[in-house]
This record gives C-alpha cells, sequence and structure tokens, in this order.
C-alpha cells in the first residue's frame, strides 16, 4: 500500500488505567520526542478518579473524548499516541465514523478490553474500552459513538488473558482470536483474514503490552509469551502490504525509569507509519 502521512495526535489520556501507572511518564517523554511533531488533546484539569456509575473517573473521562472529538473532526488520518488503552475510545469512534463498515478494527493487546461496566472488576475504563465501543457501555458513552462497532469488525491479535464475561461474548459473537504463537508461525495471516472478508481498511490499537515481558518491560501489565519486537513488526508489516492502515493508536507505555525502551517504541510508530 502506498504511505500515508499521519497527523501525530499526543493523548496523554492515563485515567482511565488509575492512579498506579507511568503512562504519564510516558507520554512525557514521547513528548520530549516528538517535539512540535504532534498536536496534544488537553486533560480535564480536576481528576477525582471516583467510581462513578460503575466506571472510576466516569466524567472526567467523557469530558476528554468529547475534546478528543473536537480536535479529531477535521482529521483523516491519525497516529495517536502517549495514553491508556482508554484513549482509543476517540480514534476509533472517528474513524468509524469516516469509514464505517470498511473498517477493520485490529486489537494487538493482551487483554480483550471487552467487559462491561457490569463485569468489570477494577472499574477501569482501559478494560472496558473495546466493549464500550461496540456500544455496550452506558448511555453517556454510547452517546458519543457517532456508530458503534459491529463485533464482524474486530479481530483480537496477540490476546491470550480473558476474563469470564469477555470469552463469553468473543464466543458469542464469532470474534477472531488469533494467538501469538499463530502470528509468530504466520505474521501475514491476520492481513490475509480481514482481507478475505471483504474489509480494506485497517485500524491498529497498539497495547504494548502485547510484547513479551523479557524484552519489554515499561507497560503497566506486561507478562511474558507475547511477541518479540521483530514479531510484532512483520505483523504490522503484513498489515500494510494488505489493507489501508488508516489509523493507529499506541497506548500504555508506562516506563517505571525516565526514557526506558523509548527506542522501540518510537521504531514501532514508525513501522506503522510505514516510515
Amino acid at each position: 500500500m502506498p504511505r500515508m502521512t499521519y497527523q501525530r495526535v499526543l493523548f496523554p489520556l492515563w485515567i482511565g488505567a488509575g492512579v498506579k501507572t507511568h503512562v504519564p511518564d510516558g507520554a512525557r517523554a514521547l513528548r520530549e520526542a516528538l517535539g512540535g511533531n504532534a498536536v496534544e488533546i488537553p486533560l480535564p484539569e480536576d481528576v477525582s478518579l471516583k467510581k462513578t456509575d460503575l466506571i472510576k473517573a466516569k466524567l472526567e473521562l467523557l469530558e476528554a473524548f468529547k475534546r478528543a472529538a473536537t480536535l479529531l473532526e477535521p482529521l483523516e488520518h491519525v497516529a495517536l499516541l502517549g495514553g491508556d488503552c482508554s484513549s482509543d475510545f476517540a480514534l476509533v469512534a472517528h474513524s468509524n465514523r469516516l469509514h464505517g463498515g470498511d473498517l477493520a478494527v485490529v486489537w494487538l493487546d493482551t487483554h480483550a478490553d471487552l467487559n462491561t461496566p457490569q463485569s468489570s472488576p477494577s472499574g477501569h475504563h482501559h478494560g472496558q474500552v473495546l466493549r464500550a465501543l461496540l456500544g455496550d457501555s452506558d448511555a453517556d458513552f454510547n452517546a458519543l459513538l457517532p456508530r458503534a462497532l459491529e463485533p464482524t469488525q474486530v479481530f483480537l491479535a496477540g490476546v491470550r488473558d480473558f476474563d469470564a464475561a469477555e470469552l463469553e461474548y468473543v464466543q458469542a459473537n464469532r470474534i477472531p482470536v488469533f494467538a501469538p504463537q499463530f502470528l509468530r508461525d504466520a505474521p501475514d495471516a491476520l492481513a490475509r483474514a480481514i482481507e478475505a472478508v471483504g474489509f480494506t481498511k485497517v485500524h491498529v490499537h497498539l497495547d504494548l503490552d502485547i510484547l513479551d515481558a523479557r524484552g519489554f518491560r515499561s507497560t503497566g501489565f506486561s507478562s511474558e509469551g507475547g511477541l518479540t519486537v521483530a514479531e510484532l513488526k512483520a505483523v504490522i508489516a503484513a498489515l500494510n502490504s494488505h489493507l489501508e492502515l488508516v489509523s493507529f493508536a499506541v497506548t500504555e507505555y508506562a516506563p517505571a525509569q525516565q526514557n526506558d525502551d523509548l527506542e522501540t517504541v518510537l521504531e514501532l510508530i514508525e513501522t506503522l507509519e510505514q516510515i
């Protein structure tokens, strides 16, 4: 596919993951590395992290997503950077408005993020965001969706940790799951499967915890069994080869020490941009 020019947008949203997170440190590192080559979505000034209607920091999240929608509205190809997984609610909603039924959403993540407010063990929105994009959150979040995703648009890749309610939803809706070992053995299989059902455009959600903790630990929920950087780059390259990658989000960069793994994150951003 031809190279695109992506508008880099820094959305340093951390409140979907709770207070014990280094996501703000990752956002600061990216802000410095990108310099002026990114616009930034401002966050609400006061954050209470109160659990309101089963969702922690619900009011602040809603305000943040409204600000994001306003900034994203005139943009077409966006690289969203610097937030927890919940930040991608804004970009997926935007891209689905633009591309609708021709958009596949690839969820590169250890976790499915398919809990509802009722099933979530923690109340943190970053574990609910994909289900919210499917229109299964509370009414206030549903109201922010120009159109909800259909389960047929969703492809889970690298996911290896499901809560019971998430697995039940995946099985009931026949959402395809591409295990890490399958992606290692056949890095182009995901792209070919998306292409085979007729999609031509793709949004990539990349939670960095998809990477194996033995090579990358700068994320809040690192675990072994994930992909290496080289294996992940091969999957991304195949997506870029077969499909039009119209937008992407790189989420959950949470370095415990300043600039840990920053070069790896920048390398993955460039791979997604086809540079």
